[in-house]
């Protein structure tokens, strides 16, 4: 789930993008409203938001914080004028301090011909099953369009890679077939969504919508074990399921599905569960549900199926951030942070090349306060991400008269299994550089440290000498 496609218009005073993102309205709606959902992608690419505060009525106002990689916070605030859900919103938008009043673009170094207030439109349409959004805001000035448009991109970018790990659930259903696959990718390992799907704690925390109370009446996850749980509505409406378990494995869960409402018995669905490891702790979940009929799985998919699994999937994804924390996989992570005189962006191609993974640059010139910077730093690296699986760190020219100066105090650490894992990057790392002590065994295992050509420090280390 991406934004497709992208199109910008800037006419006078106003700027308009529309994108069309493969995920349905509701999903997109939710993006924008919810404060959880909004945290995840709102501002440029290097930017976090610390504080979203949404009060989502005609008349109620916004808050949000935008931080630089610096820490620097960047506050505005607005009023929702005008919501037809899930179809439109009007608001307005203008720079302010901490505590919402309104400032002006000044106060954080901006242009001064910014408008104390903006008004800012948002169209949501639904477009051959997927969604084509479009934001006009009016109004920018002329000298700054092209931040607008670069600040604006680079946020609404991820939101589609937002979508894409977290935000949807896809169902495929091919005409005349009696199958429907049901895809989505969630930011969490294999292990705890085996975990949801199978401790019954779990599992009546994310099975069905949220307007529904269900209860479980049987729950055995071993093979041959059968299972039936009820959902109840806010008038009292029960609706029951049923089904027994074939297959039970950390990667792989088989069952039937039959839903007791019909006025026939016997129409039974075979369900398998796939769960794939992804690189960064994520997992790939694969449904495949075989049902005996044609008109059977229809019957299903006009029922409202889409929406049911759908709101199940973002209940389950929400569930998963809860477990990662009680299980202590969002602790603060430390990371390094380096910095060099000029010279970053060919030291993090470098490390790019020798470790693998995702670089992220961004210049000064490149970044929203373009305007401010002197011709010469324009091409310094204002921040830089590098990523792979679950390593990650960062990078930064100097951006003052001061001198880095290299200390010898910290270095950074490769650890592996045995030797032969580690060799190849201490091969490419070390290239150019002066090596302390070679990579060889030790009385504590295998070991090397050694500085490479931009000046950081590095040691290697594995425990099986092999």
């Amino acid at each position: 789930m991406n934004g497709l496609n992208s199109s910008i218009k800037i006419s006078g005073r106003e700027l308009v993008i529309t994108r069309t993102f493969d995920a349905p309205r509701n999903i997109i709606w939710q993006a924008w409203t919810e404060p959880d959902r909004v945290k995840k992608w709102w501002g440029p690419r290097i930017f976090t938001a610390p504080v979203i505060k949404i009060d989502f009525r005609v008349g109620g106002e916004y808050l949000y914080c935008m931080r630089s990689p610096e820490g620097k916070d960047y506050w505005s605030k607005g009023t929702y004028r005008e919501i037809v859900a899930p179809k439109r919103i009007v608001l307005t938008d203008s720079f302010s301090d901490e505590k919402g009043n309104t400032v002006a673009a000044s106060y954080y170094g901006l242009s001064s011909d910014f408008a104390l207030e903006s008004l800012v439109t948002l169209v949501f349409e639904e477009y051959e099953g997927k969604t084509r959004f479009t934001l006009r805001y009016l109004s920018i000035p002329d000298g700054d369009f092209d931040n607008a448009q670069a600040g604006w991109n680079e946020s609404l970018d991820k939101l589609a890679e937002y979508l894409a790990g977290i935000g949807g659930t896809k169902i495929t259903a091919e005409p005349g077939k009696q199958e429907l696959f049901i895809t989505r990718e969630f930011n969490a390992p294999p292990e705890l969504l085996y975990k949801a799907f199978t401790d019954p704690d779990l599992y009546v925390q994310w099975v069905g919508p949220r307007r529904f109370k269900m209860t479980l009446d049987k729950f055995e996850p071993v093979s041959g074990g059968r299972w039936r749980d009820v959902h109840e509505d806010t008038g009292g409406l029960k609706f029951g399921f049923h089904g027994v378990f074939h297959e039970i494995s950390p990667s792989l869960l088989i069952d039937t599905f039959e839903f007791e409402g019909l006025p026939e018995k016997g129409h039974v669905s075979l369900e398998t569960a796939r769960l794939e490891k992804l690189p960064g702790g994520r997992t790939r979940l694969t449904i495949q549900s075989v049902f005996q009929s044609v008109a059977d799985r229809d019957g299903m998919i006009q029922g409202g199926m889409e929406a049911g699994v759908s709101e199940s999937h973002e209940r389950l994804a929400e569930l998963l951030e809860k477990m990662k924390k009680e299980d202590g996989n969002q602790m603060v992570k430390l990371s390094p942070y380096l910095r060099f005189n000029g010279n970053c962006r060919e030291a993090m191609e470098f490390y790019k090349e020798c470790l693998g993974g995702e670089l992220t640059i961004m210049t000064m010139g490149e970044s929203p306060m373009a305007s401010q910077v002197p011709p010469e730093m324009k091409t310094r690296v204002m921040h830089s991400v590098l990523k792979k699986d679950n390593m990650t760190f960062m990078a930064s020219d100097a951006m003052g008269p001061e001198k880095i100066m290299k200390g010898t105090n910290i270095s950074l650490s490769i650890m592996g299994t045995d030797m032969e894992e580690i060799r190849p990057y201490f091969s490419k790392l070390s290239s150019g550089g002066v090596i302390k002590h070679p990579l060889e065994k030790t009385f504590f295992g295998v070991y090397s440290d050694f500085t490479d050509k931009f000046g950081i420090d590095w040691m290697f280390q594995a425990d099986n000498p092999k």
